[in-house]
């Protein structure tokens, strides 16, 4: 690998519109969720009547004022006496109440307590605004208390800007709490960290962006899982029109508390009159309540479905509404679909693949009932732009989320959007960071579980396949009847490498220990075997997961497709892990597909194909017409066996570094041919080139071979015409302490894997 630093080409087609759809909600009803007079029906009796979504535009109108979460303490005016009167300080000096202000003075810290009764709901979208002169302070830290009432470490960054008068407004956004802090109290210090600090608060206030109206969908955050809503507060009364004609047989609303500590009684009320009632708990871990309605006794008729909160509900509380689901029989029996990625997992692990540990007795026999890919290549050797490529059907340049904290741009339509549109409830289980919201990924989901939900963003180990076990088994339940995409991307095996004791003695037993070198001689093998036993670890879940399916009747009529988003090296080419280069250690993948009665049983597809292909080939094999910017391939036809072969289409992947002291690197695949270049100042250098028919483990570089002067050739321009699609990208936040920290122990924030 070359080791001068690589130009970065940038285009100039900006991300234009916005391309959300209005997602709906659904949850299980949870504990704690009372319900008194659901006016839903028991099930039929008769076989299932299957389901899919016909609207996702039917929207809530409110009644009365606009909601306002906002507190403002001023300490200047008519009431600064009894703002500043619940505020302490510590420090040498206390806190003076003077007539521009609130004045703190400290040796290295000024320190202002804020409250114990202000409410901080993420759910609300809210964010601390703090207005002060400041002199001699080197940041502002926010520091929140956690379930004890001990103070944590400081949370997220401020957003610092000059008022133009001395003074400076400090935001601190409150949307990135995690964990059981959601939805309660919570104390908090304001930090001024200086050698002397001196400061002089003017205002200090709690906002929320659903003080102002807005027509477009809000975020709903409930126990780590993300929907679309809006909110209604006490004094106004929720209406949703449902228009004459429809077909639909149910509809289906959740609703959540926020902003209190104590249950919300809400009065639901039907075109029939009937007014049942739903409680609903206040803390973020009991998730959402599902109301549902059965529509029949509407008749096709016009009709109004309206929500009121109790007139005695706290102040500040506020229940949380979500978007709709309208639902009608469905004209023939729909298939689930589960795409399930394996982070972190090269396909010469798998014995699936010709590996000699039992790695994967499960995904074996999975392979015997359904259809493999023997040769797929990843988008990129980690996990935010392959992912990102995998769910959007384009290549990095073209979807943008390229490197570290960027997001997919917004006019690339996902594979949950296509889906949704399509008429299927749209539901994702996401344990690392990188392939959700953060990434811009969360789009087009119903319902989209991020890593927090299962405490994935607070643990070091990369074992989350077990943590998801029980939501989605719940999720498949309450949808069986219905079209349902499923998205779960798991982290195991990722590093750290901390398998169970029982797989690893699974996979050593009665084999030799492998005889692995990486860079400096350093012996890898332990953790190439710790790394099989997380792969067999994972490979439980799915046997598992089957039961589940089983359990539920769903096996013979469900979609399943596994797939991994890159491998992982281990001294192969003289690198470890991954997001070092573009050889096959890092960059072959698995592709196993299995639909009972529909795709054929132990057929092996020699064609290359790559992740770019995945989402127009499901498109393909459910029907759905794939959006017109997608790049990758429909291959159902061959899957199915239609076809013979498909054209060579070269497939590309790409490593951007985040700066300029790495090299961008750009491969493509055109069986048997893997050309890997550096773009440069000068354009593209080819590095290297194999045939990987002859050389499967890429050990005979043959980029100044003559013989293969026309293949180079070509491929390189390929790959000139491909980078000149890059579209420009937004970056994400990262400003979160719960992110930081888990970006941190994964190894993220250290070398950006």
């Amino acid at each position: 690998m070359s080791a001068h630093g690589a130009a970065r080409r940038r285009a100039g087609r900006a991300r234009v519109g916005a391309a959300c759809a209005l997602l709906a909600l659904f949850v299980l009803p949870p504990a704690g969720c009372g319900d008194a007079g659901d006016p839903s029906p028991p099930p039929e009796a008769a076989s299932p009547v299957q389901w899919s979504v016909t609207s996702r535009a039917l929207r809530w109108r409110a009644d009365g004022e606009a909601p306002a979460f906002s507190r403002v303490d001023a300490f200047t005016g008519a009431d600064a006496a009894r703002a500043a009167a619940a505020w302490t300080s510590d420090g040498p000096i206390p806190a003076r109440l003077l007539p521009d202000g609130l004045h703190l003075e400290a040796l290295d810290a000024a320190v202002l307590r804020g409250p114990s009764d202000l409410f901080v709901d993420p759910a609300l979208l809210q964010r601390l605004e703090l207005v002060a002169r400041v002199d001699d302070v080197e940041r502002v830290e926010l520091v929140l208390a956690a379930d004890d009432g001990a103070l944590t470490e400081p949370g997220p960054t401020a957003e610092a800007h000059d008022d133009g008068d001395g003074r400076r407004t400090f935001a601190f956004p409150l949307t990135g709490l995690r964990g059981p802090r959601e939805g309660r109290v919570a104390p908090f210090e304001l930090r001024f960290v200086g050698s002397h600090p001196r400061v002089v608060v003017a205002q200090i206030a709690l906002r929320s962006d659903f003080d102002a109206p807005s027509d477009a969908p809000r975020v709903l955050l409930r126990g780590g899982a993300l929907r679309r809503g809006d909110v209604l507060v006490p004094g106004r009364v929720a209406r949703l029109d449902v228009p004459a004609g429809a077909r639909a047989r149910r509809l289906r609303v959740s609703l959540a508390a926020a902003g209190c500590d104590a249950p919300l009684a809400l009065e639901v009320r039907d075109p029939s009159g009937r007014v049942p009632s739903r409680t609903l708990a206040p803390r973020a871990s009991d998730g959402f309540c599902d109301l549902r309605l059965d529509l029949a006794p509407w008749d096709g008729s016009a009709g109004a479905l309206e929500l009121t909160l109790a007139a005695d509900a706290p102040p500040g509380s506020a229940a949380l509404v979500g978007a709709v689901l309208l639902l009608e029989p469905a004209p023939r029996a729909e298939p689930v679909t589960l795409l399930y990625l394996v982070d972190t997992l090269r396909a010469d692990r798998l014995s699936t693949y010709g590996y000699g540990r039992p790695t994967d007795p499960h995904l074996r026999g999975v392979a015997a009932d359904g259809v493999v890919f023997e040769h797929v290549q990843a988008a990129a050797s980690w996990t935010r732009p392959s992912v990102s490529t995998l769910l959007t059907g384009l290549e990095p340049p073209s979807h943008g989320n390229r490197r570290q904290g960027l997001r997919v741009a917004d006019d690339a339509p996902t594979l949950a959007e296509a889906l949704a549109h399509a008429g299927f409830v749209t539901a994702s289980f996401v344990t690392n960071p990188q392939g959700g919201q953060w990434s811009g990924l969360e789009r087009g989901f119903d319902l989209a579980h991020e890593p927090s939900f299962a405490g994935a963003d607070r643990v070091a180990s990369s074992l989350t396949s077990e943590a998801i076990e029980t939501p989605l088994e719940e999720l498949l339940a309450a949808h069986a009847d219905e079209r349902l995409f499923v998205w779960v991307h798991t982290l195991d095996p990722h590093r750290p490498y901390r398998p169970e004791p029982d797989d690893l003695r699974a996979v050593t037993a009665g084999l030799p220990r492998p005889v692995l070198i990486g860079p400096g001689g350093r012996d890898v093998a332990d953790d190439s075997l710790a790394y099989d036993a997380e792969i067999l670890h994972n490979d439980r879940m799915l046997a598992r997961l089957d039961d589940a399916l089983d359990r539920l009747g769903l096996r013979e009529r469900t979609l399943f497709v596994l797939v991994a988003d890159h491998g992982e090296a281990f001294g192969e080419h003289g690198r470890l892990e991954h997001k070092e280069t573009l050889f096959g250690e890092e960059l072959r993948v698995p592709w196993v597909l299995r639909w009972p009665g529909v795709l054929p049983a132990g057929r092996r597809l020699s064609d290359a194909a790559g992740l770019v292909d995945v989402a127009p080939t499901l498109a393909g094999l459910l029907g759905v017409d794939a959006p017109a910017p997608w790049q990758g391939r429909d291959l159902s036809p061959l899957l199915r066996g239609d076809v013979a072969t498909t054209p060579a289409v070269p497939l590309l992947a790409e490593l951007l570094p985040e700066d300029d002291t790495r090299p961008h690197l750009l491969a493509a695949l055109r069986w048997p041919y893997r050309l890997v270049c550096e773009a440069g100042p000068e354009g593209l250098v080819p590095l290297h080139l194999f045939d990987l028919d002859e050389d499967p483990l890429e050990r005979d570089d043959r980029v100044d071979d003559p013989a293969l002067a026309a293949p180079r050739a070509s491929l390189a321009a390929w790959i000139g015409q491909r980078l000149a699609l890059a579209v420009q990208s937004e970056r994400a936040d990262a400003s979160d302490a719960g992110l930081r920290r888990w970006l941190s122990e994964m190894g993220y924030l250290q070398d950006d894997r």
